[in-house]
């Protein structure tokens, strides 16, 4: 018995069978929030173009893209992980969004930019879905590829970044900042660990090197490097006049306001709000599934998304006529978040929910347990794992790094439990037999069905180990 258990239960091969057919809407239960990204690496491994996971906002998108970046790398999956952050949960708070989530959506764009698409596995709430993406056109100019040796301006590209949105600096320290003297130009993108330091000479790029932002030290040579944009709408001279006519047509009875935001992008200023104002020129933005057709949605907790969502939208739709009433050009929440494809997307969607009402049809069940929490109390630890033995259950402990391993594996041979130091997670364990890995696993679960449990440290350590 191994990691990859899952996948060899008939259940699972159902579940397969009925994608593959296209028998959707589907529905899984059973699963623990500690089993759901074992179980989206399983599928990844058997579904070979995009999977879309759309999480309640509540959730934290990041912490459960580190949990299934755990399992894709005990898989060694090449398949692609990204996450798709929402830019603002509240677009009338008139604040930028953080460059977390900008560099994140930009990443995902290129991904979607491939041809062919490798696929890859995509989570995601309905906020960060659902606003409209940049149409091709844009989205092919929203990235520049530079090569040593090419032929390209210096002030070409320095006019290049001030419309990708990256600040002038005196010394850049952050990414997101840009700064130039003579024929060199350094420029931080969010993608990068360092900045890049690009040597003009003429019209050509004599150099690309990364460098040490605190020490201005020279840290590698690169012969190439891609900039992202941080914007998701265009800042060029057409978009700018297309969008201030159909504004002018919106809002022409609204106040001053209007008036100020537009002499604003006159002068090149792109304030907050316009992050969401810019949808206004619909013709350059696209829905997700123009990009996203062919995936496979998963929605987690079907009715914690809905219910989350309509709560969100009906406080914005109060919001919004506040601003109207108070002669505030902006967009309905319908406009910044269209709900076109969300019906479609719901019946051909797979729902992961924790309960079933009834047996479908179309359901599939896999009885996932969480495993008990120890907190220290090694005796009790020991006793339940004496108690597997005995049953001859399989048993898996993922542990923070080798010297952790060294001292559990030692308590248990004093402890006469048989164990075995393990580098990988697909190894077969025997009978009874306990497979001590590294890994930082958040949570374990057990299946009682095959009789197998996987512990992480945290289920029996404390902090304070």
């Amino acid at each position: 018995m191994s990691l990859d258990f899952l996948q060899r239960t008939p259940e699972f091969k159902r579940l397969l069978q009925d994608i593959s057919e296209g028998r959707k809407p589907l529905r899984v239960t059973g699963l623990t929030e500690s089993a759901k990204p074992y179980f989206l690496a399983c599928l990844a491994q058997n579904i070979h173009y995009p999977i879309v996971v759309i999480q309640p906002h509540s959730r934290p998108l990041p912490r459960f893209e580190d949990q299934c970046r755990f399992y894709f790398s005990q898989f060694s999956l090449s398949f692609g992980l990204e996450t798709l952050l929402p830019l603002a949960v509240n677009p009338y708070q008139n604040v930028y969004p953080s460059l977390d989530a900008v560099a994140s959506r930009m990443k995902v764009f290129r991904r979607l930019m491939g041809s062919p698409r490798a696929p890859f596995l995509l989570i995601t709430n309905l906020f960060g879905l659902l606003k409209p993406f940049p149409s091709p056109g844009d989205l092919k100019a929203a990235f520049q590829e530079l090569e040593e040796g090419a032929r390209y301006e210096r002030d070409r590209f320095l006019e290049l970044l001030r419309d990708f949105g990256y600040v002038r600096e005196d010394i850049i320290a952050s990414p997101g900042e840009f700064a130039w003297r003579g024929g060199v130009v350094d420029v931080f993108s969010p993608w990068s660990k360092f900045p890049y330091r690009i040597e003009f000479r003429g019209d050509a790029v004599a150099s690309l090197r990364e460098f040490d932002a605190s020490t201005q030290r020279s840290v590698a040579r690169v012969s190439r490097i891609l900039v992202p944009s941080l914007r998701e709408f265009s800042a060029s001279a057409d978009f700018v006049d297309g969008w201030e006519k159909l504004a002018l047509k919106k809002g022409r009875f609204s106040s001053q306001e209007l008036k100020e935001k537009i002499e604003a992008l006159r002068r090149g200023e792109f304030f907050p709000g316009f992050t969401f104002l810019s949808l206004l020129h619909a013709e350059r933005f696209v829905l997700f599934t123009h990009y996203l057709g062919d995936a496979l949605y998963i929605i987690d907790e079907p009715d914690q998304v809905e219910k989350e969502w309509n709560e969100s939208v009906q406080d914005l739709r109060q919001q919004h006529a506040g601003l109207r009433e108070n002669k505030v050009f902006c967009l309905s929440p319908d406009e910044i978040f269209p709900l076109d494809s969300w019906d479609q997307v719901k019946q051909k969607a797979v729902f992961l929910e924790s309960f079933s009402s009834a047996q479908e049809d179309r359901s599939f069940s896999f009885p996932f347990q969480s495993v008990p929490r120890f907190e220290n109390r090694i005796p009790f630890f020991l006793k339940y794992l004496r108690k597997m033995q005995r049953a001859r259950e399989y048993c898996a402990v993922y542990l923070s790094n080798s010297a952790v391993r060294e001292k559990l594996a030692g308590l248990l041979s004093q402890s006469r439990i048989r164990s075995r130091l393990e580098s990988s997670s697909l190894a077969p364990a025997k009978p009874g037999e306990v497979l001590l890995l590294v890994g930082r696993l958040e949570r374990g679960f057990s299946y009682p069905p095959e009789r197998i449990s996987t512990f992480a440290e945290r289920d029996i350590f404390t902090e304070e180990k």
